[in-house]
This record gives C-alpha cells, sequence and structure tokens, in this order.
C-alpha cells in the first residue's frame, strides 16, 4: 500500500531516493558533476525542511554553490530562492538551509572539486515520511 506524506521527493529519472535515517533522504547522490535533485514537495503551510550537505568527506569550497530553488508551476519553470535579500544556498560556510512552507522545491548544484551529497531533513515535527 502506497502512503501519502506530508513532504515528497519526485526523483529525477526515475532513480531511488536513498533513505539516509528516520527522517533525512539523499535527493543528490555523492558526486562532483553538476546536477539537479528530484522536486521536493511540502504540502503543508506549517511543514519545514532542510536542505543539508550530508557527504561525511566532502563539502564544498570557496566559490562552490547548491541553490535552493521553487516552481511556481509544478516543477516546470524554475526560480532561485531568496530570504531577507540573500539567496538560499549552500556554500562553503553555510552547510544547511530550511524551506517553509508549501511548495515545489529543487536543489540546483554546481560541479565541485569534491564529492559532495545532498540531502533533504523533513524534520522532527512531520508526520509521515519523504
Amino acid at each position: 500500500m502506497k502512503k501519502v506524506f506530508n513532504v515528497l521527493i519526485v526523483a529525477m529519472l526515475m532513480l531511488p531516493v536513498a533513505q539516509v535515517n528516520a527522517n533525512s533522504y539523499e535527493v543528490i547522490a555523492a558526486t562532483t558533476s553538476a546536477g539537479q535533485s528530484g522536486d521536493i514537495v511540502i504540502t503543508g503551510a506549517a511543514e519545514i525542511a532542510t536542505v543539508y550537505i550530508c557527504t561525511a568527506n566532502g563539502s564544498l569550497t570557496a566559490g562552490e554553490y547548491a541553490d535552493i530553488q521553487i516552481s511556481d508551476d509544478g516543477g516546470t519553470t524554475w526560480f532561485d530562492m531568496y530570504k531577507d535579500g540573500s539567496q538560499l544556498r549552500l556554500h562553503s560556510t553555510n552547510n544547511h538551509e530550511s524551506i517553509y512552507g508549501r511548495g515545489t522545491f529543487r536543489v540546483d548544484k554546481e560541479a565541485t572539486t569534491n564529492a559532495v551529497a545532498i540531502c533533504v531533513n523533513q524534520g522532527t515535527g512531520l508526520t509521515g515520511g519523504i
């Protein structure tokens, strides 16, 4: 039986999404290549998901970014997200960002020096899973 959850990850190219622990899922596997995650769909208005770097031995170096983007048309057109005038992105000194409320989101990772994986944590206050 298939469950419906508050936060869903839709894998691109039908690739499986790896579960890291009870609340976290890898949305971009560890790689030096550029790429995008599948859709991260938050259906609850009060829901929170945290996007973070989950590679034990890899990190972004100065000038490398993984941008958090939002789509207002169900995943056809993507826009970089901003909060308080600053772009929401992971970088060498910021390894996590939270996204709040309903929407369709994704992570757009640039090519990197180190093999970096990106994960999403659904938060401990949510019911269900990803």
